[in-house]
């Protein structure tokens, strides 16, 4: 359960990252269509396959810290998976590319969907980017930010067995560095054989896992028209 509370810390990274990405993309920042392929390419990738991926290339020895040392900066050229200090670090930023492609999609639909009344009024004001997006846009946004906000919170909680289980090969290592509850109901039930126990955790985080369900259908109701 730490180490999922510890990944709760990439929800409003993954949030505020993916509502900046989506407000560029809006405002047809140049190249944007490029950007644009290149943010939603991660999601449409089968988790399993990123994370083996991404693991090669992280590797003590493996391409990532080649570059680095190629550009003299070998001091950064740690080993971000071998490591019980960084492995859920690495983790957590590879959630985070990830996932910010899902909050780009949500706010940047939200966005074409907004009245355009308001955004030329602005424009004819000559309001800047940065004032358009936090007087115009943002305001009317709020039903799918927090929306997504409960999305990231629930997919933190109970969806990252995928990345953990490929880099942590199976057991949450390095050590149990990169244990979640899901790993650890899986372990108890494949792997120790503990039945009892894998149902009571699991229980447990079906419990969690509605609360914040019903915190979703919550916002949602109360922003209906949003």
């Amino acid at each position: 359960m730490r180490h999922n509370l510890q990944l709760f810390l990439a929800s409003p990274v993954t949030v505020a990252l993916a509502l900046l990405l989506a407000l560029l993309l809006y405002e047809r920042a140049r190249g944007w269509r490029f950007h644009r392929t290149l943010l939603f390419l991660p999601y449409i990738i089968a988790i399993p396959i990123i994370a083996v991926v991404m693991k090669q290339i992280l590797q003590f020895s493996g391409p990532f810290n080649a570059v680095l040392s190629a550009l003299s900066l070998d001091f950064m050229a740690l080993d971000w998976i071998g490591s019980s200090d960084l492995a859920l670090w690495t983790v957590m930023g590879l959630i985070i590319w990830r996932e910010t492609a899902l909050g780009v999609i949500l706010f940047l639909s939200r966005l074409m969907a907004l009245n355009e009344t308001l955004i030329k009024a602005a424009r004819i004001e000559d309001a800047t980017s940065g004032q358009r997006a936090r007087y115009v846009l943002i305001p009317q946004m709020r039903g799918v930010i927090e929306f997504y906000v409960v999305i990231s919170a629930i997919t933190m909680l109970s969806a990252v067995f995928a990345y953990v289980y490929v880099f942590g090969d199976g057991r949450g290592g390095p050590g149990t560095s990169t244990m979640v509850i899901e790993l650890y109901i899986f372990n108890a039930l494949i792997r120790t054989s503990r039945p009892s126990m894998a149902a009571a955790v699991s229980v447990m985080l079906f419990a969690v896992s509605m609360i914040l369900i019903w915190a979703l259908f919550a916002v949602r109701r109360r922003n209906g028209d949003a």
